[in-house]
Formats: structure tokens, C-alpha cells, sequence
């Protein structure tokens, strides 16, 4: 009788404690829920991030169209933030470095004791991405070899269809000769947010270097 009583009691003393967790995993559910409904509505998809070469042609003679240099923009990979910045802490820097880029403008800023960390941790995911051509360099292969700059960005314009942090990879001698006015040939009306980003981003990196990172990259 006595150890039926044990029983019960204890059983009831744990049936609080299962409606506890219960209760707080269907409450973490509706959470995310409610999150990934309100980012689906903002378009704003902050948990990926987005590596974009920009690909910029200057024109050295006149043109009718008066263009003074094209722009293709080409993803290379898109991925969770949390697989690229592994370090939570990392994370949360980079995610309030976009909320203050809707007010502060595109070009990501960071303390300069952080920011080499960052852009680090995004440099080796670049390397990888060209790995073949590192290793066959390295083998004595026939490669091309050319320097590359990046930084992180969360443009948040009107005429885009969805914000999220991005990469943006440019080649070095044209992000330096990229025309600081005069108009730019692109694919879609769109991308005229990125040629006002590259243009802010040649300011910075004059300014602020440490919010930028090169690279050799071999294919």
C-alpha cells in the first residue's frame, strides 16, 4: 500500500515536470514560427549569407549609351550563417552590424579588434570554394592567379526582393578603377543598389581597412 502511494506521488510529482518541458518545447516551436513568418513578410532572410562576385568591366572608349562600366552580379554560394560563423558570439556581432546598416548605410562596420576575426572566418570559406585551384598552383600546374577583396554588406533597398548579409568579392584592380560617378551597364534595374554599394565601399576602404580582407585566389 505504502509503496503504491511512493508511486503515485512521485508520479505526480513528475507529471509537472514533464508539462513543463513540453509547454517550453511548443513554445520555442511558435517562437520560430512566429519568426520565420514575420522575416517571410520583411523579406528579410538574416539567418543565410550569400557570397556575390561582382563582375565589373570598365569601358576605356566613349559609348552611345554613355555607360561607363558594366556589372554582372553571380552568387557562388549561398549558405546558413550559423555553418559559416560557427561562434555564437560572432554571430550576434554580425547581426547587429545589420541592424545598424538600415540606418548607417550597406558596408557592415565592426570594432577593429573584431573585424579581422570575422572577415577571417569568411576568408576561409572563400579558400575553399577555390581549393582546386590552390592545390594545383601549388602541384606546378598552369594557373591564373589574381588578387580579390571582399567585405560583408546588408543592403536594404526598396528595389530589392529580399535583405541578407552578403559577401561581396571583387577584383581588386576594378573595385580600385571602378568609375566613382557616371553610369553603369547592368542586367536589371536592381543592381543599381550595388553599384551604390561599391562606391561606398571604395570610401570605406579608404577610410576604415580593417572592415575589408584580401585574398590570392588560383583557378
Amino acid at each position: 500500500m505504502f509503496f503504491g502511494v511512493d508511486v503515485l506521488a512521485a508520479v505526480l510529482d513528475f507529471i509537472p515536470k514533464i508539462l513543463g518541458a513540453v509547454l517550453g518545447v511548443f513554445a520555442g516551436w511558435m517562437w520560430g514560427q512566429w519568426q520565420a513568418g514575420s522575416a517571410w513578410k520583411k523579406r528579410e532572410f538574416n539567418n543565410s549569407i550569400l557570397l556575390s562576385l561582382n563582375i565589373i568591366e570598365p569601358f576605356t572608349e566613349p559609348r552611345e549609351d554613355k555607360a561607363v562600366a558594366s556589372l554582372k552580379l553571380r552568387t557562388l554560394f549561398e549558405r546558413d550563417l550559423r555553418h559559416v560563423m560557427r561562434n555564437t558570439a560572432m554571430q550576434s556581432e554580425v547581426r547587429a552590424a545589420m541592424e545598424r546598416a538600415k540606418a548607417e548605410g550597406p558596408v557592415l562596420s565592426f570594432p577593429e579588434e573584431d573585424s579581422w576575426y570575422i572577415l577571417n572566418t569568411i576568408l576561409n570559406q572563400i579558400a575553399e570554394q577555390f581549393a582546386a585551384g590552390t592545390m594545383r598552383d601549388d602541384m606546378g600546374g598552369e594557373v591564373q592567379k589574381r588578387w580579390y577583396v571582399f567585405c560583408l554588406t546588408y543592403e536594404h533597398s526598396e528595389l530589392m526582393h529580399q535583405f541578407k548579409p552578403r559577401i561581396l568579392l571583387i577584383d581588386k584592380e576594378r573595385f580600385l578603377a571602378f568609375p566613382k560617378e557616371g553610369e553603369v551597364l547592368l542586367e536589371s534595374y536592381k543592381h543599381e543598389v550595388r553599384v551604390d554599394t561599391i562606391r561606398l565601399m571604395q570610401e570605406k576602404y579608404e577610410k576604415h581597412p580593417h572592415l575589408f580582407m584580401e585574398l590570392e585566389l588560383a583557378l
